[in-house]
Formats: structure tokens, C-alpha cells, sequence
């Protein structure tokens, strides 16, 4: 998962491993390995927590579906074929 956040002042002596904050945007690109609804529960966690905005990558089906809330859905899709 690739996650982006508001801009934050950084103390090298200080550095954090667990964000408190959520991302404004999560990016997930899907895996043979992964299942669509595992990725949907992660989304459900990052929208609770205060997320913008997530990604759902299908590479081998070129679609990429945004979520901008649990609710809201825009899919994306490449017709121009191989």
C-alpha cells in the first residue's frame, strides 16, 4: 500500500513508526494473492480513521476504482486493449 499525508515537519532524533494521523490518499494495488474484499476491509479502516480518499489498482483488468468514501465510487477504466 502507498499512502500519501500532509506535509509534516520531520525530527530525525525523534522518528516515528506508526503514523497517528491518517493518509489523505491510499493506493492499493491489487495482487494475485489478495483478495478485492480483504483490500475493501482496509479501505473501510482508513475511511473511520479519516482518510480522504483510496485507490483499488486491478492491473490485469486495467481498472482502477476511486473511492472517496465508503460510498462514493469512480471506476477508470483502459479500453485500448494491448
Amino acid at each position: 500500500m502507498f499512502v500519501l499525508y500532509e506535509p509534516q515537519e520531520i525530527n530525525p532524533l525523534h522518528d516515528q513508526i506508526k503514523m497517528t494521523t491518517p493518509p489523505l490518499l491510499a493506493i492499493e494495488i491489487l495482487s494475485p494473492t489478495q483478495g478485492t474484499l480483504e483490500i475493501l476491509d482496509k479501505f473501510e479502516l482508513l475511511f473511520k480513521a479519516g482518510a480522504k480518499s483510496c485507490w483499488l489498482v486491478e492491473p490485469v483488468a486495467s481498472v482502477v476504482m476511486v473511492f472517496n468514501s465508503s460510498k462514493s465510487i469512480a471506476n477508470f477504466c483502459d479500453w485500448r486493449g494491448g
